[in-house]
């Protein structure tokens, strides 16, 4: 049940004993007392509590859920209602997660340990609610523009890996560079989407590489080649298509890339 809970150093608060716990933990036994009521209460009833914590790194935030974990399990055992609590106990540290829908798998696998057959349905969880169409509405003025027979398949495709050079009805010349089109995706890279959603709309990008250059394929060829040109390169994974997206012209149907 308590998979995954830390796994840096073997003196991290979340692989100690409970009775070091217990003797280390002093100045928040309000705090304590607090989280735990409210968690009962959610527990117990309808009325439902999310908590979260914040402070500094080594400011004691995994040795207080550590112990909270411990004292809920106290409070499950006398009343023997173990069927109905579940504890997913996360990575101290866990990279990769960029969408709610990340969150969500991340749980769903800290908890498979005790569900049977968990396991088999999170890649068909992830698939199903990670392709959302509604996505290709954040560009609905431009897919407007178009034939509406034309616009549905390009709607059926996203997300996905292509690129879609479409007529520009909103975009200013610092992005369209003057044409009267511009180059749109919805793309299948769930981190990507959520970074997007996160802003509010459309992000502007463009392919991780210098002109005339071959494309990088992971964050450390981007270091390598862009140097201190980035600001900042966002840890996560990469795309499974290892090249770059396909650009079709919507209007001619012609590949330009």
């Amino acid at each position: 049940m308590r998979q995954g809970l830390l796994r840096n150093s073997r003196y991290s608060p979340g692989n100690m004993d409970r009775e070091s716990l217990e003797n280390l933990f002093v100045g928040r036994h309000d705090a304590m007392e607090d989280v735990l009521s409210r968690v009962t209460r959610s527990l117990r009833s309808l009325e439902k509590h999310y908590i979260l914590l914040v402070g500094p790194r080594g400011s004691g935030k995994t040795h207080f859920l550590a112990l909270a974990y411990h004292r809920l399990m106290d409070q499950v055992e006398v009343a023997d209602a173990h069927d109905s609590v579940a504890v997913a106990m996360l990575n101290e540290e866990e990279w990769g997660v960029a969408s709610f829908l990340d969150l969500v798998v991340r749980i769903l696998r800290a908890l498979a340990d005790q569900a049977m057959n968990l396991d088999a349905e999170i890649a068909e969880i992830y698939d199903r609610f990670s392709k959302d169409s509604a996505d290709a509405e954040g560009f609905a003025a431009e897919l407007g523009a178009l034939d509406a027979e034309l616009a549905a398949r390009i709607r059926a495709c996203w997300p996905g890996p292509t690129t879609y050079l479409v007529p520009n009805t909103r975009f200013g010349e610092h992005i369209t560079g003057g044409r009267d089109t511009v180059a749109v995706r919805v793309p299948g890279h769930a981190q990507a989407r959520a970074l997007a959603r996160t802003f509010g709309g459309p992000l502007v990008s463009t392919s991780a590489n210098r002109s005339g250059e071959p494309p990088c394929l992971d964050a450390e060829a981007v270091s390598a080649a862009l140097g201190d040109a980035v600001d900042c390169v966002l840890p996560g994974t990469v795309g499974e298509r290892g090249a770059p997206s396909r650009i079709v012209d919507a209007r001619s149907g012609e590949t330009l890339r």
